[in-house]
């Protein structure tokens, strides 16, 4: 390889990880965010990060949590910031995927705007609603040696708490009259637009105290495939026609509300 085609080389791979970066600096949290100055307080470090460990996270008052099956995630709480979720990835668990924490909560920030754009766009404010989600990077751990088996992490994500109702509520709400024509359209329009693959699932479209559904899972957007078929079941027979007649309409058809 010549000189000339290392340079070019290098300076493609930096562009792409300077692209990286600049992109993810638009979903740092603000610092006159009324969260910032309290989870500065919060996670000020003595010698390892706040999430090194279960045991490190818990001393700094955030509610124990299992980590989530499939992705690792770690959802927790703390008493000091009200009305505010956090999720993290604590050093001592693996990267999953193989990537690190930055990359998902970008995913999750942005997938969170595009959500709020369309809300907006279309006028659903009065049906559906979406946690904003800010990356939080926390302070550098003093000058120690890890032990083995860890993992550094850099940031963690925060989000607005969306009041949701329990799984149990939520699944007798998809088979009630609540889950309306106009609110399937209005689910349909959203998650379509932009393709988002796991809106659908109940889970991750619940229903919340002021009555509105939350679209909390924000990750996975502009996907080939989307999982319409997981709300299906729970909905009754009336509705599960309706919806599946959706899913073969676009975003800009002409399917009207009965």
């Amino acid at each position: 390889m010549s000189t000339e085609e290392f340079l070019m080389r290098y300076i493609y791979f930096a562009l792409i990880v300077l692209s990286s970066s600049l992109g993810a600096l638009q979903y740092l949290i603000p610092d006159d965010h009324p969260a910032k100055a309290l989870l500065d307080e919060i996670t000020a470090t003595k010698k390892y990060s706040v999430f090194h460990d279960m045991e490190t996270m818990t001393k700094a008052g955030f509610e124990y949590a299992d980590a989530q099956p499939t992705t690792g995630i770690i959802v927790t709480r703390h008493p000091r910031l009200p009305g505010y979720i956090i999720k993290a990835y604590l050093d001592t668990q693996k990267y999953y995927s193989g990537r690190s924490e930055d990359y998902y909560w970008e995913k999750r920030a942005e997938g969170a705007r595009l959500i709020q754009q369309a809300i907006d766009d279309y006028g659903f404010e009065h049906l559906l609603k979406v946690p904003q989600k800010w990356i939080y990077e926390l302070p550098s751990a003093k000058s120690v040696k890890l032990p083995k088996n860890c993992y550094p992490k850099r940031s963690i994500l925060i989000e607005d708490d969306m009041d949701i109702v329990s799984d149990e509520e939520n699944r007798a709400l998809w088979a009630s009259p609540q889950a309306t024509h106009e609110l399937l359209y209005a689910l349909h329009t959203v998650i379509t637009k932009y393709r988002f693959r796991d809106c659908a699932k109940p889970a991750n479209c619940p229903f919340s105290d002021d009555g509105r559904v939350a679209l909390v899972d924000t990750q996975s957007f502009y996907k080939k495939k989307i999982g319409y078929s997981k709300l299906t079941k729970f909905l009754i027979p009336s509705m599960q026609q309706y919806w599946k007649s959706l899913s073969h309409v676009g975003v800009e058809g002409d399917q009207l509300i009965p």
